[in-house]
């Protein structure tokens, strides 16, 4: 059974195995509600990005089953949940740079199955499992958004990426450190009491809240060069660092 140094049942004994690992996972799914409201009230209504907070709330309630009950299969739904936002992300990429490819979809689907089946077969937090499943897709998109953005005449939707890819980047850091020091380290009396994996749970929230708004800021600007429409959209923040204004221009 996988197990952190949170003491199970301690708070709750005989209902909840890890409390506070359970109620921040709820976190991730109140982020995505935000995420889901500030998305539909930006004045861009495509909906990739809404589905990606949607997912976020899945992501939230599986991993509060996981911790809850700590069953393997609370953390296959756990790890899915995870696996299905980052595939979906790099699934609209796919459709945006192939444009159809059959053997770019067979690759993907390829890829899919693999994890899937790596997911269910072995112990996904061996490090090196991880490093093979997150590490590639997430390297690929940021340098395809990177990549793609650099050249983007719209200044306000770069400011955008650029903000919200830092507080990805420092919030990611502290979330990796967070969960290795918890799941490899001698579980101390202070280790359980700082609840590192809870800490793990709040920053990846926010690394993946402001993940989508990258994908966002890519996206609207492939939809203004690529795709024939009268209309263009230029993103800002409505509220710094929080939501977003995306203004239309004909």
């Amino acid at each position: 059974m996988l197990d952190w140094c949170e003491e199970n049942y301690a708070v709750l004994p005989h209902i909840v195995a890890e409390f506070g690992n359970t109620v921040s996972s709820i976190v991730f799914s109140l982020v995505g509600c935000v995420g889901m409201y500030t998305h539909s009230n930006s004045g861009f209504k495509k909906q990739p990005m809404y589905f990606q907070y949607f997912i976020m709330c899945i992501i939230g309630i599986c991993s509060a089953f996981f911790h809850s009950t700590l069953w393997n299969m609370g953390r296959i739904m756990d790890e899915l949940s995870i696996l299905s936002l980052l595939y979906h992300t790099l699934f609209i990429l796919l459709q945006l740079q192939l444009k159809g490819s059959v053997l770019g979809y067979c690759v993907y689907c390829m890829f899919i199955l693999v994890s899937i089946s790596l997911t269910y077969f072995y112990e996904i937090y061996n490090s090196l499992f991880i490093l093979f499943e997150y590490a590639p897709v997430l390297l690929y998109i940021f340098w395809y958004w990177y990549h793609n953005l650099k050249h983007s005449s719209f200044k306000s939707t770069v400011r955008v990426f650029e903000d919200s890819a830092r507080i990805f980047t420092i919030a990611g850091g502290i979330a990796l450190v967070s969960w290795n020091v918890d799941r490899w380290s001698q579980c101390t009396n202070t280790l359980k009491n700082i609840h590192l994996h809870s800490v793990w749970h709040l920053m990846i929230a926010v690394a993946a809240y402001y993940g989508i708004i990258c994908f966002q800021c890519f996206y609207t600007s492939y939809y203004n060069g690529v795709l024939i429409s009268s209309n263009i959209y230029v993103i800002s923040w409505k509220k710094r660092f929080l939501s977003l204004d995306v203004q239309t221009k004909e």
